[in-house]
């Protein structure tokens, strides 16, 4: 269950879920989710986001994973866990698959430009139902609800193309939080100051020296 044995609160937790039967989703899969909470400014991470579900299930699990195709504002990475109850029978499916996903999309490294565009071509095409507006709907036979979908699913859909086009998506450590463009022009610097001094045959005094 919780791995923090000798931690009071961590039996206590233990013992409640075995008394009450539930497990540890995770530890049926086997999961290889090194991280399910990132903490941009200090780069820490850890796995502390768990989901729990009755152990009359665990031989229905199919999948447990970090859900990465929707925009979240978190540190926390939201969990996924698949459970096939079809006709009850665990023999359904293929068996627990592993999921080591801990993708983020990266809107600080967007191209903003070229999604805003995008986004204004993709909503100029879509049909706006301006009719609902005049037409009355029956209790019975009113179909106002599906156009509302059909439009809303639409403005989505739009914005979840525009975001694949130009936003980034990497693991969640991939880039350093406090590199920043100083940081890169001050190691090209350092960068060309060395290669000079090396095509200087390496100097021991004078400017070059000092420069390398």
């Amino acid at each position: 269950m919780i791995t923090q044995k000798n931690h009071t609160g961590s039996r206590l937790f233990n013992d409640f879920c075995k008394d009450i039967g539930l497990k540890r989703a995770d530890s049926i899969c086997g999961s290889q989710i090194k991280c399910t909470y990132y903490q941009d400014t200090t780069a820490k991470q850890s796995v502390i986001d768990h989901i729990f579900i009755s152990e009359r299930l665990t031989t229905y699990v199919k999948q447990y994973f970090v859900i990465d195709d929707i925009v979240y504002l978190s540190d926390h990475y939201p969990l996924g866990c698949e459970i096939v109850l079809s006709n009850l029978s665990p023999s359904n499916h293929s068996g627990c698959n592993k999921n080591q996903r801990g993708l983020r999309w990266r809107w600080d490294k967007a191209d903003l430009d070229r999604y805003y565009n995008i986004t204004s071509e993709l909503l100029q095409r879509i049909y706006i139902p301006k009719h609902l507006l005049l037409d009355t709907c029956g209790m019975s036979n009113c179909t106002h609800w599906q156009y509302i979908n059909n439009y809303y699913m639409d403005i989505v859909s739009a914005l979840h193309n525009a975001m694949i086009s130009c936003v980034p998506r990497h693991l969640s450590n991939y880039f350093r939080p406090f590199w920043n463009d100083e940081l890169k022009d001050l190691k090209q610097a350092s960068v060309d100051a060395y290669r000079l001094w090396k095509q200087c045959d390496k100097p021991k005094d004078g400017i070059v020296n000092k420069i390398g």
